[in-house]
């Protein structure tokens, strides 16, 4: 019996490519995302210990901890735009790769519906055969005498 083909498996392979470099571009940008995240992480930690550590009344010691504080004020505001921006692109990476997905999902369901039809054929196919080949053996065995037709 003659396989399965289906016939637009090409264009199948391409669009599982191209979802797959769509993949492959969302998780670098949430890799970019979850970095930036991390960063911000650690200044607010880093902040925070410099804000314990304060020591006496010593001004100049308490004009350097605003100054740092005030540094790691802005670097966290930065690494937040950042972070904003990243998750914007992200999002829209998403977006494209649900679309890729999606066309995706389509050939593949078609190929699935198709090849499902070709086994339900095959197996009509297996089924005539078998009976073609029955009825030639009945027919013969009829011709030689050895079948006894059912006597009510």
């Amino acid at each position: 019996m003659a396989r399965f083909v289906f016939a637009l498996q090409k264009l199948l392979e391409v669009r599982e490519w191209e979802e797959r470099q769509a993949e492959h571009s969302l998780a670098a940008k949430t890799g970019q995302c979850n970095a930036a995240e991390a960063v911000i992480r650690a200044l607010l930690e880093r902040r925070h210990a410099v804000f314990l550590q304060r020591g006496g009344l010593d001004l100049s010691i308490l004009a350097a901890h605003d100054a740092f504080r005030a540094k790691v004020g802005k670097d966290i505001e930065s690494k937040q735009k950042e972070l904003a921006r990243l998750t914007i692109e992200r999002e829209d990476l998403l977006k494209v790769y649900l679309e890729k997905r999606r066309r995706r999902d389509v050939l593949t369901k078609l190929s699935e519906r198709h090849e499902r039809a070709h086994k339900l054929a095959r197996s009509r196919r297996e089924a005539l055969n078998l009976d073609d080949l029955n009825t030639g053996a009945f027919i013969r065995r009829m011709g030689a005498g050895e079948v006894e037709l059912g006597q009510n």
